[in-house]
């Protein structure tokens, strides 16, 4: 990963939920990735933070998820970002239409 960039609709809800752009990369180093329908998912729940040896300050990110996608040229680009206590269960599969 060269950069990162934040679509519109990231930067909205990132600042609807409190949420900045270190928030971001933590979740993407530490956090646990699906693939899915060729967007990168990233969870950073209390069992990622534990183990990456994260402090207490840390608590508020429990459920941060991350869609991404990444360009030709290396770089990843943030779609949306949100909390979500639940984890990946539902994010498994593409929803059948």
């Amino acid at each position: 990963m060269n950069n990162l960039v934040l679509t519109d609709h990231a930067r909205q809800r990132c600042a609807q939920r409190n949420i900045d752009e270190n928030d971001i990369l933590l979740a993407i180093r530490y956090g646990k990735r699906l693939v899915n329908a060729g967007c990168y998912i990233y969870f950073l729940g209390r069992r990622q933070i534990a183990l990456a040896g994260l402090s207490h300050d840390y608590a508020r990110l429990d459920g941060l998820t991350v869609h991404a996608d990444e360009r030709d040229d290396g770089t990843l680009c943030v779609i949306t970002v949100y909390r979500d206590k639940e984890g990946l269960k539902k994010n498994r599969r593409k929803t059948k239409i």
